[in-house]
């Protein structure tokens, strides 16, 4: 059974400022409309690692929710949805910046935003939230020194396993920015698994285990697209829309 994953940011009370933020009455309608269509959410770890407990029937449809960055309205505004539908999602952190704010980013939306601290995060794990890592300052790894890309992966790594003392075993790359040679040092330490920001289900290309396809939930989205997203029903208007995304300078992941 395909798996979808769906990819989010912030989730803001007020009108979101980047396509990347989703106002906090569309991301309930969403997780509402998944609660009627009767999913039930899996963290990507359960079903790649722990996939005995879930196993996929005729009768179940489940989806795995990721957020990147690990914004602090996430928190705020996400969990108490979350816990309201009695839904899972897997939260990948900027390692070094847990408890700053966002200063990797160009787009007024995103730049200053506050993120969790580890006391947010912490109560998020008690819930049965499911952490990984996004690097250590979230650089586009495939611009930088080889050396410095794999510090960034293997420190985000051993620093979130420090703080909330439990193993991590996903990665989300920074920007959706990889090559052989990133997905190769994310496979070798220590990761069982990395996530791309690729339309669609994990299948296909998605079967390789550190290229798993995401779709990312964008502040235009309506009920519909966001229906059409999960069903993988790709028409012409999502299609138009990521031919032109794909070509911007980067994805911000």
């Amino acid at each position: 059974m395909a798996l979808p994953i769906l990819m989010y940011h912030q989730i803001v009370v007020d009108e979101p400022k980047d396509i990347h933020a989703v106002s906090i009455e569309a991301f309930e309608s969403q997780i509402g409309w998944l609660h009627k269509q009767a999913y039930k959410s899996v963290t990507v770890e359960e079903q790649f690692i722990d996939h005995a407990s879930v196993q996929p029937s005729s009768s179940l449809r489940r989806i795995a929710i990721t957020f990147d960055d690990g914004y602090l309205d996430a928190f705020t505004n996400a969990l108490p949805i979350l816990k309201k539908y009695d839904f899972k999602a897997t939260f990948f952190l900027v390692a070094n910046r847990v408890g700053c704010a966002n200063d990797w980013d160009d787009a007024p939306g995103l730049l200053g935003e506050p993120l969790m601290d580890w006391h947010h995060i912490n109560e998020m794990a008690d819930y049965g939230i499911n952490f990984g890592a996004h690097s250590y300052t979230h650089p586009d790894l495939t611009a930088i020194p080889a050396q410095q890309a794999e510090e960034e992966i293997r420190e985000s790594r051993r620093i979130i396993e420090e703080q909330l003392q439990r193993p991590i075993r996903a990665f989300s790359y920074p920007y959706s920015q990889f090559n052989e040679s990133i997905v190769k040092m994310v496979s070798e330490n220590g990761y069982y698994f990395a996530c791309t920001y690729t339309p669609g289900y994990v299948g296909g290309a998605g079967k390789q285990r550190f290229l798993m396809q995401r779709t990312g939930i964008l502040a235009t989205d309506t009920i519909e697209d966001f229906a059409d997203k999960v069903q993988a029903r790709l028409h012409w208007r999502f299609r138009k829309f990521w031919r032109a995304y794909r070509y911007l300078p980067k994805n911000r992941a």
